[in-house]
């Protein structure tokens, strides 16, 4: 008797597990602090204060500039109301060129004859004897 072939299905192959998913971060909350672009090339810290779907806004936290080194060198003076520089260098026996060099970079437009508000805080050149 002639030998039968039967008939059987391949076997179904294992169907391979899709690839692990690279982990995916979660999308920032308002508040979260980030690393943003700030300009080609440039990472800098940020804060998130907007999210809306893909998008993320964000206030940089830039570094506050380093006072000027002629600043950190200097007195300060608390002015009462109506000071000008000329008095108090003057006061001081400073010259009021150097006083009104120290202080142009914060206090912007100011003159010798200036009338200053009472708490203002004005660097005065040490002087060294």
């Amino acid at each position: 008797m002639p030998q039968e072939k039967r008939f059987t299905p391949p076997k179904q192959q294992q169907q391979s597990k899709p690839a692990p998913r690279a982990a995916v971060a979660a999308m920032p909350v308002v508040g979260d602090l980030l690393e943003a672009i700030y300009a080609e090339g440039c990472w800098v810290p940020a804060r998130a204060i907007g999210v809306r779907s893909r998008q993320v806004h964000v206030e940089f936290e830039l570094p506050e500039p380093e006072p000027p080194r002629a600043l950190l060198e200097a007195a300060h003076y608390f002015c009462e109301e109506d000071d000008t520089p000329k008095e108090v260098s003057r006061r001081f026996g400073v010259p009021v060129a150097a006083v009104l060099a120290l202080n142009a970079s914060r206090l912007e437009g100011l003159v010798s004859t200036s009338r200053l508000r009472r708490r203002t805080i004005l660097a005065l050149p040490l002087v060294h004897a």
